[in-house]
């Protein structure tokens, strides 16, 4: 993507490798961090899906919306970022199957929910990202994440740590 924008608009070029870095930073700092702060998170979130916009448009929507209160609370890092990459990995994004996903608050759960158009190459490793998440919340606080595929939706419920 960066080599295309670098040939076709410089300016547009700066932009993306300045929200690429600035991806990479949040990469570094949370290393070996368990946990970082709900508010940390989604601005990481933001600027991964700025880069995400960048490469569908208008075809991959994302809307965010968490409550003050929510922002003192914690997460396991990337990942709210990892279940918005599930969504693209696992879905067809164009203009006729513009990808919109919602990540909103919901009791003690973080709710990441997507449409479904599903790629007919996508691999199917499983669900590896889904379990990973949900051992290391379970390792860490007895408790793992939940997903459910209602046929028109995908719903993941993170659970927010206090």
């Amino acid at each position: 993507m960066l080599q295309y924008l670098i040939n076709e608009d410089a300016d547009r070029a700066s932009e993306y490798a300045a929200k690429l870095a600035g991806v990479y930073r949040y990469f570094l700092k949370i290393d070996r961090q368990t946990v970082v702060m709900l508010e940390e998170e989604i601005e990481f979130v933001e600027k991964y899906c700025a880069l995400q916009r960048e490469r569908f448009g208008e075809n991959f929507e994302v809307s965010i919306d968490i409550p003050a209160e929510y922002c003192e609370t914690k997460i396991i890092p990337c990942a709210l970022q990892m279940m918005i990459e599930n969504a693209v990995k696992h879905n067809i994004v164009n203009s006729e199957n513009v990808l919109r996903i919602e990540v909103r608050a919901d009791g003690a759960y973080i709710e990441v929910v997507n449409n479904i158009n599903p790629k007919k190459t996508a691999e199917d490793v499983g669900g590896m990202g889904l379990k990973n998440i949900s051992r290391q919340y379970e390792i860490l606080f007895s408790r793992g994440i939940e997903a459910e595929n209602t046929g028109s939706e995908f719903r993941v419920r993170i659970p927010v740590i206090r």
